[in-house]
């Protein structure tokens, strides 16, 4: 556990802006609450200013619920705040 909190402290020392942008990014998705059916991520390093939505089904009833569901998502405020901190946090 040390050793882990010790790489922590260093990286937060080296990347401060990309730390912030990581605590931020787990921020803002908590927020956003998406359903636990739907995964949404982006880029690791946050070069990139797109975000995936990955989703499993067996039925075409979960399929759409699913699709409902992103619907959803789509409509909430917090993704727009989500997205303009992908695309601004370079």
């Amino acid at each position: 556990q040390k050793i882990e909190a010790t790489r922590d402290w260093l990286r937060k020392q080296r990347f401060p802006r990309l730390t912030a942008l990581e605590q931020d990014y787990a921020a803002a998705l908590k927020r956003l609450k998406p359903p636990k059916s739907v995964q949404l991520a982006t880029d690791k390093s946050f070069e990139d200013e797109t975000m995936t939505a990955t989703f499993r089904f067996s039925t075409p009833e979960q399929l759409e619920a699913t699709a409902e569901n992103l619907v959803q998502l789509a409509r909430q405020p917090e993704l727009n705040a989500l997205l303009r901190l992908i695309q601004d946090g370079k």
